[in-house]
């Protein structure tokens, strides 16, 4: 049996919570206009936004990162975006 040292727990629990700045990103892209926007997910560490999630064009892809990178606190947009 494995009993989690409370590194491991703080470690986890970082992991869950969801970083004010994703959040922020998450609420622009759903108010983009484009609805398709409101399916991709957003996750923040140091100020780098890495947003995830299919869309149908390039086009919706680079709206996505331009919206996002428009933020204050951002440093760096990370786009794994996959167009389908």
């Amino acid at each position: 049996m494995h009993v989690a040292t409370e590194l491991e727990t703080r470690s986890s629990l970082a992991l869950l919570t969801v970083h004010p700045l994703a959040t922020e990103a998450e609420k622009i892209l759903g108010e983009s206009g484009y609805g398709d926007l409101r399916r991709l997910r957003c996750e923040c560490h140091d100020g780098v936004i890495s947003i995830r999630g299919r869309l149908p064009s390039f086009f919706l892809k680079q709206m996505a990162q331009t919206l996002v990178a428009r933020l204050t606190g951002v440093r760096r947009v990370n786009n794994q975006i996959k167009v389908t």
